[in-house]
């Protein structure tokens, strides 16, 4: 379709909050789309605790069937990450509206309390509410995987990365040697393993020759306070106190601060449909220890160090593998970083990543996003195919 008074866009998120990585990544997606002047943007939610982006506040899905600027869209975009009923208005749209899902996964069922598991599989099922849209945009490869599993049509997918925000650049040959700093950003809850990854310390500690420290940063909004009172006592249980600070929260400026102090970004999560802080890390001068699962096999571009084992065993011997060649090439020796892509030395591994991180450029992934939107507001159908990436 044509549009001679400009495009009218409407992005549907149910809730838009704050230090949060889908609030963040629709904010970005509306910065992007508002950035053109024959744009005309409109974003619709329940709820808000940001201050940066305006909002139109809806209520229930009769609201928003009865909003003007929802009905006259040309262009209606969903942010999917969990279930909610507002999402069930795809099945009609407004009728004459290109439709398309930004597609940022859903936790398995198996990683989340017993409680959350009934909104999870509710989540899962309404996937194929998808099947009613022109596209659908995948954060990254694993996203389309679980699509394809979900029954969701290939040529209806295209693999769209996220832009990534670095808070902090920097490159690891520059930074101040040891003790090994090692740093995990993200929601502190048991999918994200982080009670693993203190039992990772408390091995490392163990066994390692070298000193070392652990900054877990992250949101505590999702945390319950019984997790957090369980990662306390074991720290202290496995004389990690000098070693392990729970700092939780911390400003933008903070985590720049820590990022660019940190040599290694460390994370014992058991899914990631995308995963910010690899980029972060890398973008920082970090090297990515994780375990190989979900798009944390993709994420690093190769950059990363893989755990042998999703255990704490297995973490431990990654991080302990790459603190041993951090201090032997503090020390003069000629060392190599194993690493998922290879081995390579930390000139080249420093170079990689810079190079690398440049594909997440903000920049880069909104122009991608705004083509794609002026493709699907002109009169040339759009070709629906999957695109592939590395990523």
């Amino acid at each position: 379709m044509s549009t001679t008074t400009g495009r009218r866009i409407v992005i549907i998120s149910p809730s838009l909050l704050a230090q949060d990585a889908v609030g963040n990544a629709t904010t970005e997606l509306y910065q992007a789309l508002e950035s053109v002047p024959e744009n005309n943007v409109t974003l619709l939610t329940r709820g808000t605790n940001r201050t940066d982006v305006p909002v139109t506040v809806i209520t229930t899905m009769t609201d928003m069937m009865c909003n003007d600027t929802f009905l006259r869209a040309d262009v209606l975009i969903y942010t999917y990450a969990i279930f909610s009923d507002l999402f069930d208005i795809m099945l009609i749209g407004n009728g004459r509206a290109a439709q398309v899902v930004r597609f940022h996964n859903v936790t398995p069922a198996n990683l989340v309390a017993e409680r959350d598991r009934p909104l999870i599989q509710r989540s899962m099922r309404q996937i194929q509410v998808f099947r009613s849209v022109n596209e659908v945009w995948a954060d990254s490869q694993e996203n389309v995987a679980e699509l394809m599993q979900r029954g969701i049509r290939p040529e209806r997918v295209r693999v769209m990365p996220l832009g990534v925000k670095t808070l902090a650049q920097g490159s690891f040959l520059s930074k101040r040697s040891g003790p090994v700093r090692f740093i995990y950003v993200g929601r502190i809850v048991p999918a994200k393993g982080v009670d693993e990854l203190i039992e990772a310390a408390g091995l490392l500690h163990r066994d390692a020759k070298f000193d070392f420290s652990l900054d877990i940063c992250g949101n505590l909004k999702h945390s319950s306070p019984e997790f957090i009172d369980r990662l306390k006592k074991r720290i202290l249980q496995l004389n990690l106190s000098d070693k392990v600070v729970l700092r939780g929260s911390v400003s933008n400026a903070e985590l720049a601060s820590a990022y660019r102090d940190a040599h290694a970004f460390v994370t014992a999560s058991h899914h990631e449909g995308f995963c910010v802080p690899v980029i972060e890390g890398l973008a920082a001068g970090c090297v990515p220890i994780s375990y190989s699962n979900s798009n944390l096999r993709y994420i690093h571009g190769g950059l990363g160090r893989m755990a042998d084992s999703a255990t704490p065993t297995g973490l431990a011997e990654a991080m302990k593998s790459v603190g041993d060649a951090m201090t032997r090439y503090w020390s003069g020796d000629p060392v190599t970083l194993n690493l998922a892509g290879g081995t390579m030395s930390f000139e080249a591994f420093s170079a990689a990543a810079e190079i690398y991180v440049a594909e997440f450029d903000p920049d880069l992934r909104a122009k991608s996003v705004r083509d794609r939107v002026t493709a699907l507001t002109t009169d040339i159908d759009p070709a629906l195919t999957v695109q592939s990436s590395r990523i």
